[in-house]
C-alpha cells in the first residue's frame, strides 16, 4: 500500500433492475437487459419519429426505473419542497441516505466538517427541465393568440380560448414557490445532501457530460490525498430521459435504431438510461487503523481533454494519456491489468476509439486483458454511468471473477488481434490466483474530458457465491398453444398488453414462469430480439389467427419472426445442410456452452466471414452435424435430410453412410484441394427462369448450367467478367426476356 492510495468502504446505488449493487452485479454476471419502451407516461408517443424527423426522437427504447418512490415524510420533507424540486435530488439523497447506513461508527470518528460530498451531474434533471416550460407561457399564449387572429378568430373568442388553454396548459406543473430556484440547480443536489447530513466538508456538483461521476471520484480521491477531507462520498445522478437530451443523441445518429451492441461490429448506437450511485472513500491507511475492510482500492487516477480534437467525437490520444496518466500513479505499467470496465457506450466510432487508446497505453507484450461495459446492461446513464462502472468493477475485484461481456456478439477485430491482448469473455471467469488484480475503469464524456481509475483488489477476497449456469441469448421464443384459433388470438393479444412495459430481462423472466405454451393442437409462435419487437410481432400472430382455418396451410413470416399452424399427429421433420458459403464460427455459442464442443481453429473472430475455403468447408460439415447431434439429443428426430454443396457431406454422415469424423476429413480434403487447385476465381449469376432460357440470355458467352435450382431457378457460372456480361446483366435488379432477374453470387469460397 503507498501513501496515496485510496480505500472504497461502502457504496450503494438504484440504477434499472437494480436497487443495490450486488442486483447490478448479478444482472452484469447474468448478461441481463434492462430495456423497454418508454412507457406514456413518461413521453407520450407524438415524442418519437425517425432519424430524418429534426423535433423528434429516433428510439422510443431505454433503460428506466421502475417501481422506485421516495418516502419524503421518512425524510420530514414538505409537500411543497418535494413537488418543486427536482427528483435528481431526493433519488441521490436517498441512495447517499444509505450509503452512509453501511458506514457504522466510522462516521462517528470523523468530524463532520471533515466529511464532503462530490456529486456528478448534468445540467440537473428533466422533472425542473420540463416545469420550465410553465414560465413560458407568455410567448405560447402569445404564438396562440397570433394563430388565431390569422384564421379570423373575433377578439372575445380569442381571449376565452387562451384562457382556457392556460389552465389546461398550466395545471402538468407545479406552481413555482421559495422552492423552485433550489430544487432546480445541479449544484444543491450536493448541498441539499450535505444540509441533511449536517456535513460541513464541502458539496458541490462536478459536470464532465458522461464522465462526470467518474470526475466526482477523481475529484473527492485528490481532497482525499491533499488532507481536505477524511471521508468523501463521491457519486453521480442522471434523470433526463427527455426531449432535450434525447433530440440532441437523435441528431447525432447517438441512439441505436435496432439494438444495442458494445465493441461489436455492428455496433451502432447506445440506449439510454438512468439512474444514481455513491462510493464513500477514505485514505486506505485511515481504513485500516479504523479497522474498515475496503471493498476495493484505488491506486490511481487521471483525467485529460482532447484538445483540439472533436467536441463531440472523442480522441484515442487523450484518453490513453488519462490511462497512462492513472497507471503511473498507481505504480504499474498499463499492460498489467487484468481487466478494464470500459466506456463503452455502442456508437462505431466511441468503441473503437476507446479500444484504441487502451490498446496504445498497454503496448506490445501486454499481458491478456478482457473488457465489458455495464451500459450494455443499463443503458447509457451519462452523469451517473462512471459510479455505475465503478461499482461493477469493485464487485468483480471482491470476488475475484472477470464479468463477461454484454451485447458484443461479433466482436471489433482489435479484440481478435492476438497482438492486441485484450479480448471479451462471453462468461464469468475466475481471476488469477496467484497475484492481485488490476482493473481500469474508463470514461469519455461529450466535449472531449477523459477519466480512468486503476484500481486493485483489497487483499482478502469474498468467495464469488456457486451460480447456476447462465446462457444468455438474443432473442426469445414466445409460443402458444391453444384449442382455436380464435383462442390462440385473445392469448396472444393478453400476452402482449401483459407484456408491453416490461424489459428485456422482464420478457425472459415471464417465459420462464409461464409454464410452457399450454394445450391444443393449434400452435403459434413468435421470435423477438428487443423491447421494439415484441408487441409487433404479437398483434401480427393475432392478425394471423383472425383470418386462420384448420383448412389453412402453415403461415409462416420468416422475416417478423411469427409462425402460426397446427400440430399434425406425425410431422415430417427434414434438415437442410448449408453450402459452403454458409457462416463460420469458432465455437458454437449457446449450443457450445450448454452442450460442450471443440473450437474450430483458424478463424481471427466468433463469426468470421473471411475464413477460407480449407478452413470453412470442414468447419461448416462439423458445426452442422454437432446442430444435428444437438437436435437428437433434445429428441427432435428429423425423418431425412438434404445437402446443398458442401452440406450433401453432412447429410451422407447424418443418413449414417459417413462417420461424422470421415465427413469433416473429407469436407477437409475437398477443401484443401479447391484451396490448391482453384486459384482463379469464377463468377456465378442466379437467373430467375429455366435453363433453356437462361442459356439464350447468356448468348455465345462461355457460361455452363451449374446447378437447376427449379423450374424458374438456375444458376450460371464461367469466369467472373464473362457471367456479369450476359444479357440479363449483373445486380439483383437486373431484368432480361420474359422477366427474368438475375443475381450475382459470391464465389468467395
Amino acid at each position: 500500500m503507498h501513501r496515496d492510495e485510496i480505500a472504497v468502504v461502502a457504496m450503494d446505488c438504484e440504477y434499472p433492475d437494480a436497487s443495490s449493487p450486488a442486483e447490478l452485479w448479478t444482472n452484469a454476471l447474468e448478461q441481463r437487459r434492462s430495456f423497454r419502451r418508454i412507457p406514456p407516461q413518461r413521453l407520450a408517443p407524438e415524442y418519437f419519429g425517425t432519424a430524418e424527423d429534426a423535433d423528434l426522437i429516433s428510439s422510443p427504447v431505454a433503460a428506466l426505473l421502475t417501481g422506485y418512490s421516495f418516502d419524503r415524510l421518512a425524510q420530514q420533507v414538505s409537500g411543497q419542497t418535494f413537488r418543486s424540486t427536482d427528483m435528481t435530488q431526493w433519488l441521490a439523497l436517498d441512495v447517499v441516505g444509505r450509503v452512509v447506513a453501511k458506514l457504522d461508527g466510522v462516521l462517528g470518528t470523523v468530524p463532520k466538517e471533515r466529511v464532503g460530498v462530490i456529486v456528478g451531474n448534468s445540467m440537473g434533471g428533466e422533472f425542473a427541465r420540463a416545469n420550465t416550460l410553465r414560465l413560458r407561457w407568455p410567448y405560447v399564449a402569445r404564438s396562440l393568440a397570433t394563430a388565431l387572429a390569422a384564421e379570423g378568430v373575433g377578439a372575445a373568442e380569442r381571449e376565452r380560448l387562451v384562457a382556457a388553454t392556460e389552465a389546461t396548459y398550466k395545471q402538468s406543473f407545479a406552481e413555482p414557490t421559495s422552492d423552485t430556484l433550489a430544487g432546480g440547480m445541479a449544484n444543491v443536489i450536493a448541498g441539499r445532501i450535505c444540509n441533511v447530513f449536517d456535513f460541513g466538508g464541502g458539496g458541490y456538483t462536478v459536470d464532465g457530460a458522461c464522465s462526470s461521476s467518474l470526475l466526482a471520484v477523481t475529484t473527492g480521491a485528490t481532497a482525499l490525498v491533499r488532507g481536505e477531507m477524511d471521508i468523501a462520498l463521491v457519486g453521480g445522478v442522471d434523470l433526463s430521459i427527455d426531449p432535450y437530451e434525447l433530440v440532441g443523441f437523435s441528431r447525432a445518429t447517438a441512439l441505436a435504431p435496432e439494438l444495442m451492441r458494445v465493441y461489436d461490429r455492428r455496433s451502432q448506437g447506445f440506449w439510454p438510461g438512468e439512474g444514481s450511485g455513491f462510493l464513500a472513500l477514505m485514505r486506505a491507511e485511515d481504513a485500516e487503523r479504523a479497522g474498515v475492510r475496503p471493498l476495493a482500492i484505488i491506486s490511481g487516477w487521471g483525467v485529460t481533454s482532447d484538445g483540439a480534437g472533436g467536441t463531440t467525437r472523442p480522441e484515442d490520444e487523450g484518453h490513453t494519456r488519462a490511462i497512462e496518466q492513472a497507471c503511473a500513479r498507481a505504480g504499474w505499467e498499463p499492460a498489467s491489468v487484468d481487466f478494464y470496465e470500459g466506456h463503452g457506450t455502442g456508437t462505431a466510432v466511441g468503441d473503437a476509439t476507446e479500444l484504441r487508446a487502451i490498446a496504445n497505453a498497454r503496448g506490445d507484450g501486454a499481458r491478456p486483458a478482457w473488457i465489458s461495459s455495464v451500459k450494455a446492461n443499463i443503458g447509457h446513464t451519462k452523469a451517473a454511468a462512471g459510479i455505475a462502472s465503478m461499482m461493477k468493477t469493485i464487485a468483480a475485484l471482491d470476488s475475484a471473477t472477470i464479468p463477461p461481456a454484454t451485447a458484443c456478439v461479433d466482436p471489433l477485430p482489435i479484440l481478435t488481434d492476438p497482438r492486441s491482448a485484450l479480448s471479451i469473455t462471453r462468461e464469468p471467469r475466475p481471476a488469477p490466483e496467484d497475484r492481485e488484480i488490476r482493473a481500469g475503469v474508463s470514461s469519455m464524456g461529450f466535449g472531449g474530458i477523459n477519466a480512468h481509475v486503476a484500481l486493485r483488489s483489497a487483499g482478502s477476497r469474498t468467495p464469488a457465491p456457486r451460480r447456476r449456469r447462465i446462457d444468455p441469448q438474443d432473442v426469445e421464443v414466445i409460443a402458444f398453444g391453444a384449442v382455436s384459433f380464435a383462442n390462440l388470438a385473445v392469448h396472444a393479444r393478453e400476452t402482449a398488453r401483459r407484456l408491453a412495459d416490461r424489459s428485456m430481462a422482464e420478457v425472459h423472466d415471464f417465459l420462464v414462469r409461464s409454464g410452457g405454451p399450454g394445450g391444443g393442437f393449434v400452435r403459434g409462435a413468435v421470435l423477438v430480439s428487443g423491447p421494439m419487437d415484441t408487441g409487433a410481432a404479437l398483434d401480427r400472430l393475432a392478425a394471423l389467427a383472425d383470418v386462420a382455418t384448420l383448412e389453412s396451410p402453415t403461415l409462416i413470416d420468416p422475416v417478423g419472426g411469427v409462425f402460426l399452424g397446427v400440430a399434425r399427429p406425425d410431422p415430417e421433420i427434414v434438415l437442410l445442410f448449408p453450402g459452403q458459403a454458409a457462416p463460420v464460427r469458432s465455437s458454437d455459442g449457446f449450443a457450445g456452452r450448454r452442450f460442450g464442443g471443440p473450437r474450430v481453429e483458424g478463424l481471427a473472430s466468433p463469426s468470421f466471414p473471411g475464413a477460407s475455403t480449407a478452413v470453412a468447408q470442414p468447419a461448416i460439415v462439423r458445426q452442422s452435424l454437432r446442430a444435428a447431434r444437438i437436435l437428437e439429443r433434445l429428441r427432435i428426430a428429423a425423418s431425412s435430410a438434404v445437402g446443398h454443396s458442401i452440406g450433401e457431406v453432412a447429410a451422407l454422415a447424418w443418413a449414417g453412410a459417413l462417420g461424422d469424423e470421415e465427413a469433416v476429413t473429407l469436407a477437409a480434403r475437398r477443401g484443401a484441394a479447391m484451396a490448391e487447385f482453384c486459384t482463379e476465381p469464377g463468377g456465378m449469376t442466379d437467373v430467375q427462369t429455366d435453363a433453356a432460357t437462361a442459356l439464350t440470355l447468356a448468348g455465345d458467352l462461355p457460361l455452363t448450367v451449374a446447378a437447376r435450382n427449379g423450374r424458374r431457378r438456375t444458376v450460371l457460372a464461367g469466369p467472373p467478367r464473362r457471367s456479369t456480361r450476359s444479357r440479363c446483366g449483373p445486380g439483383a435488379a437486373a431484368s432480361g426476356p420474359r422477366g427474368s432477374v438475375c443475381r450475382m453470387l459470391s464465389t468467395r469460397r
